[in-house]
């Protein structure tokens, strides 16, 4: 069965994959109900060559779409599809209805607060208490969890993903490996800013970048770039302690005190922000000054 609710949060990342596009929306669903109703699997690269008959279209935001839908339920993979995600064949789910419905009020919401619906909100990963209480319950529903709002993040990018994080980790690097694969096999791109790699206590998520940047198919949409600031006096670091996600030159960003590790993602208790508009672009401008004056640099080589 398909999910029946879907958040307001969810629902803002689904418009922001369509550029908020509520033509691009209804031609979509409109081929996913006469394939629901004819009870047929459906791929994307068939809407994809439907839609582009009648209007110029972006392929990877409608393959990002069918991920999103699939990672929310609404669609399942068919078990003899290939292993592309723009030629993978899907089932549609039965909530496909109601899912339409609330599409239709938030982009309406949308229209209304001008796409601002989010400006700053509060990011934590909460300690969970040895009895469950109910200003634990309702803390879950307030304040979005960190690690699945950085996947969500991730999920949402179409152009530029940069992950500024002093420190990785084996486990840190697994959560969120094959969310940046996803990404970059659809073209987009992915900056990593970290603190001095050469240095021994570093040695792990040198590895680990290494590994990444190997890769056949993705290491032209991958650069690492390292922090490090010759000004700082003889007491001061370096290096820095900052962690950050920054989406789509600024279009949305994360900001806060987890380290890409996996302590630091969902183990400890950790706080952030998420950003949007004004806010997120200043963060993007911050960074570009830092490579402007060459506090970051790019590695030739890992």
């Amino acid at each position: 069965m398909g999910r029946e609710i879907l958040t307001q949060y969810e629902l803002m990342e689904i418009l922001r994959i369509l550029d908020f596009d509520q033509e691009l929306f209804e031609e979509i669903n409109f081929e996913l109900y006469r394939f629901f109703y004819d009870s047929k699997p459906i791929s994307a690269i068939y809407v994809i060559d439907k839609i582009k008959k009648m209007r110029e279209i972006t392929a990877a935001k409608i393959v990002a779409y069918f991920v999103k839908l699939s990672d929310l339920n609404l669609l399942s993979s068919f078990e003899k599809s290939p292993s592309d995600l723009a030629s993978k064949l899907y089932k549609i789910n039965g909530g496909l209805d109601s899912f339409t419905l609330q599409m239709k009020v938030a982009f309406e919401v949308a229209i209304y607060y001008n796409k601002n619906i989010l400006s700053q909100r509060l990011l934590a990963t909460i300690p969970a208490p040895k009895r469950i209480t109910s200003s634990y319950l309702s803390l879950k529903n307030e304040v979005l969890p960190l690690y699945e709002t950085m996947i969500n993040l991730i999920d949402g990018a179409r152009l530029e993903i940069i992950i500024l994080s002093p420190f990785f980790d084996k486990k840190g690097f697994r959560k969120i490996n094959e969310p940046l694969l996803k990404k970059m096999l659809l073209g987009v791109k992915v900056k990593i800013i970290t603190r001095l790699l050469k240095k021994k206590e570093n040695q792990e998520h040198f590895r680990l970048l290494s590994e990444l940047a190997s890769l056949q198919n993705t290491r032209h949409l991958l650069t690492i770039y390292e922090y490090n600031n010759d000004n700082t006096k003889e007491y001061e670091s370096p290096t820095f302690h900052a962690k950050a996600m920054i989406i789509d030159q600024g279009q949305l960003a994360y900001l806060g005190s987890a380290n890409f590790t996996g302590w630091g993602l969902d183990e400890q208790f950790e706080l952030g922000v998420l950003l949007e508009n004004q806010n997120s672009q200043e963060l993007h401008k911050l960074i570009c000054y830092l490579a402007e004056v060459g506090f970051i640099k790019k590695l030739n080589s890992l």
